[in-house]
């Protein structure tokens, strides 16, 4: 009975507001770029200042407020570092449907009055467990290795454990990285690093923001365990064109944006490394380098039509040669394109749709004699629906692809050892519907259904959370959502130069569940003022069924390859806090983490490699008043696990012709799995920056610093058994690393 009252309840609510009239409605842009402001309050108030009613635009700039009552009004657009717009309005009482455009034009003056930062805005109108919103500036907050870095900058929040300096994949609280789903303008990359996950694929000025779900994601998002990272591209929308050059050590980028011309716009970025011809100059052949090609072309048809082309290209290559003899051609990458389009129905309701194919390859030869290719492609397209019901929101949609696996392994002399192709479909239906009593609770329920081809059957996920407003800067807020996976990588259980190709993805098959997961969470958030934040979260996941498999369970059933699959369970908890300050001179944030990750192996949880017990990381950045910016980054972690070497025996072998044993080489003795730690992770990064304005053209130097105090960070050691007792060695990770990059902006 209490389940019928609810889903009643639910029903007369959506069906309640489908019915309401709409009312002012129109964008807000900024007036200098001319791009939409995302979380802008808009709100219509009394002539005695009262609130009536409000909303907040979403990421297109779009507004609606409904079923204003007669009366005379003034409607006010309000966004921290923007000068507020107030326009006097009248509503008749009647089915009006009135719109209103505004630019606001960025504010010089300090942050004053009752505005409130986009962040706040967010904080008061949505959930957002365990959910944040990122900028372009923000992700330029950390000290760069070389040049900034996407991926790199979500390492230093307490959700997000690296597992080496070498590596700048993320390890999401307790999740692996292949259990990250990663969007570039809603479409999925499969492996977005470089060079073993030394630099992620992104190229920071394409991209507007990011919004990073550590746990807790919506069922908008499926087909992945632990968090999502969905980023989108700029859109120009200037009056003339720009560009921005900038060379670093590492590579040259060159970044340019049209302007606007009858609702065309479009930008490329192209990045292309060189130190493979540098050190050339030195005599030293590293025959290695890789290029990144991002652009989009945006087509504004009308105020109710957008259409969006994007294309994402990435490649890495490495070609050895001795003398004329190829030793080694390895060459792995990315290649995207997508076509969106959103279409606003009405005052209050909106559809985006999207097409897009995406590939992973990954090739490998070897002498000319071995071959080895390992491709994934995927053909989707996923559409959604959503509508503004007065303050609440619902979405319902779908999600199509088509996935093709193929696995090559060849010997020229032997012929294929390896040859599989699997191409399953995947199809998800979704919907989602947040109530909202402002300023004292919002709730969110929402529904995921899962087909995958292999399978067979519909998986339901069931996801929910609630926020509960303490008072007007506070809340609580509470999370549980059922996660299901069907693709799954080939692992490394050590991660010693795990991925140095990227990641190998291989689809369930039939007699297998897929992936499972539970999050539960809860949290408490505080806001001191206007742009400072304290977030408390608990969490705990809950691994009903891992899938997975190695490199040596394939090669050790190269018959049948899915006999070498390995099915497991674990689980992963702990707290976070995060204090963050942004807007201002100073920005950036504090963090602290404790986590424990356990999964089982052998009918005993173990740590996994990657399960760092206590974290801090202080990320600032400071803006002086002759331009120049220091920023500083103090990183400080638990040691790792790792399987330790405790004892050593000579292996004797017996020669049957002989009848006598003779000695052969040292077998080493190791304690039990991951049972050893390395040393606390320590480093220190500071970075100086100045830019500077000579007629039309900005100019930007850098000097970033990085592990300033030279820590000695192991990342692996190895044993010298020649001597009495052995010598152990270590293999230790960035020392003191220099680096420095001009910028030309104009």
């Amino acid at each position: 009975m209490f389940r019928k009252c609810v889903f009643f309840f639910f029903l007369f609510q959506i069906f309640n507001n489908f019915i309401l009239a709409d009312d002012y409605y129109g964008f807000v842009f900024e007036e200098e770029k001319n791009e939409p402001l995302i979380f802008c309050n808009v709100y219509i108030a009394r002539t005695d200042k009262k609130i009536v009613k409000g909303d907040i635009t979403d990421e297109t700039g779009f507004y609606v407020i409904k079923d204003i009552p007669k009366g005379e009004y003034f409607l006010i657009v309000d966004l921290i570092g923007f000068q507020s717009e107030t326009l006097k309005v009248f509503s008749k009482g009647e089915d009006l449907k009135v719109k209103n455009n505004f630019k606001l034009k960025v504010k010089s003056l300090p942050y004053e009055g009752s505005e409130v930062t986009a962040q706040m805005s967010e904080f008061k109108n949505e959930i957002s467990i365990s959910k944040k919103i990122y900028k372009r500036e923000e992700l330029k907050i950390s000290v760069p290795l070389i040049e900034n870095d996407v991926m790199r900058s979500f390492q230093l929040l307490p959700s997000v454990t690296a597992s080496s300096d070498f590596s700048s994949e993320l390890y999401v609280r307790g999740g692996a990285p292949d259990q990250n789903l990663i969007l570039f303008d809603n479409s999925p990359i499969f492996n977005p690093f470089h060079l073993g996950g030394l630099f992620s694929t992104f190229e920071i000025n394409s991209i507007d923001n990011v919004t990073f779900y550590a746990g807790g994601f919506p069922s908008l998002f499926g087909n992945r365990l632990s968090s999502v990272i969905d980023m989108k591209s700029i859109t120009p929308n200037k009056d003339r064109s720009h560009t921005i050059v900038d060379i670093s050590m590492l590579s040259t980028k060159l970044h340019f944006q049209s302007k606007r011309y009858k609702g065309f716009s479009f930008f490329i970025s192209i990045r292309r490394t060189y130190f493979d011809q540098l050190l050339k100059l030195i005599k030293f052949d590293f025959p290695y380098y890789f290029y990144d090609i991002t652009s989009a072309l945006n087509y504004r048809i009308n105020e109710k039509n957008n259409l969006k082309f994007s294309f994402f290209l990435d490649q890495d290559i490495l070609d050895i040669h001795l003398d004329t003899v190829s030793v080694a051609d390895v060459r792995w990458g990315n290649r995207m394109v997508s076509l969106e389009h959103s279409f606003i129905l009405n005052n209050s309701s909106n559809i985006v749709s999207n097409l897009y194919y995406s590939d992973y390859k990954n090739r490998m030869e070897f002498l000319k004699l071995v071959h080895i290719h390992s491709y994934v492609y995927q053909y989707g397209m996923k559409s959604k629906f959503e509508k503004k019901l007065n303050e609440n929101l619902f979405y319902v949609g779908f999600e199509l692809y088509k996935d093709s696996f193929d696995y090559n392994f060849t010997l020229s002399d032997t012929g294929e050892l390896l040859n599989i192709k699997n191409n399953p479909y995947y199809f998800s239906a979704f919907l989602d519907y947040s109530y909202k009593r402002t300023g004292f609770y919002i709730f969110d329920f929402g529904v995921r259904l899962d087909r995958y081809q292999y399978i067979g059957k519909f998986y339901p996920n069931l996801r929910g959370s609630f926020k509960y407003f303490l008072d007007q800067n506070s809340s609580l807020t509470f999370s549980i959502g059922d996660y299901y996976q069907f693709i799954t990588s080939v692992k490394q259980e050590t991660g010693d130069f795990s991925s140095i190709f990227g990641e190998t993805w291989i689809p369930l098959v039939e007699n297998f569940s897929p992936l499972r997961c539970l999050h539960y969470i809860a949290g408490y958030e505080k806001w001191f003022s206007n742009d400072i934040s304290l977030n408390f979260e608990i969490y705990h996941k809950d691994y009903k069924n891992l899938v997975y498999t190695t490199l040596l369970d394939i090669f050790y059933n190269l018959d049948d390859p899915v006999k070498g699959y390995k099915t497991t369970k674990g689980y992963s908890q702990g707290l976070e806090i995060l204090l963050k300050k942004s807007s201002g001179n100073l920005t950036g944030w504090i963090g602290y983490s404790f986590s424990k990750v356990r999964m089982l192996k052998d009918s005993v949880f173990y740590p996994t490699y990657y399960d760092r017990t206590n974290s801090f990381v202080l990320n600032i950045s400071y803006l002086f008043k002759n331009g120049v910016n220091l920023s500083m980054v103090i990183n400080y972690g638990s040691g790792l696990p790792y399987t330790a070497v405790i004892g050593k025996y000579i292996d004797y072998s017996f020669d049957p012709v002989g009848g006598d044993y003779y000695a052969g080489g040292w077998r080493e003795i190791e304690s039990d799995f991951n049972s050893a730690r390395f040393p606390p992770y320590k480093r220190v990064d500071v970075g100086v920056s100045k830019r500077f304005k000579i007629k039309n053209f900005n100019f930007g130097i850098s000097l970033n610093i990085i592990n300033l105090l030279n820590f000695k960070n192991v990342y692996f050691y190895y044993y010298d058994h020649s001597v009495s007792p052995s010598k152990r060695e270590e293999f230790d990770m960035f020392p003191v690393i220099p680096t420095l990059g001009v910028m030309c902006e104009f």
